[in-house]
């Protein structure tokens, strides 16, 4: 069965998935920039040149979606929160 969802629906799956996704990315980021401590220089170069290639040039694409859409929805959720939206909702 199909279900239809809507944009608020949506948006609220979202921002679940772009926090996970971000909250993923984060964590590889410290474990990546760690590679010099805990492997030494010529891992820590491997690692880096790896984000050199074709593939990781989508990934930081993705988490670029990620952060804005995270950061615009999150900052949607504070302003309905704090009922900055009553006056257009109630001229409907």
């Amino acid at each position: 069965m199909l279900r239809i969802y809507s944009a608020k629906n949506w948006k609220f799956l979202f921002h679940r998935v772009s926090g996970l996704i971000l909250l993923i990315y984060f964590l590889l980021h410290v474990l990546s920039i760690s590679t010099a401590l805990l492997f030494g220089q010529e891992v820590f170069d491997l690692v880096m040149n790896a984000f050199k290639s074709n593939a990781f040039h989508l990934v930081e694409a993705i988490v670029v979606i990620c952060v804005l859409g995270h950061g615009l929805n999150g900052l949607h959720i504070i302003a309905s929160e704090r009922g900055w939206f009553k006056n257009r909702q109630g001229s409907q």
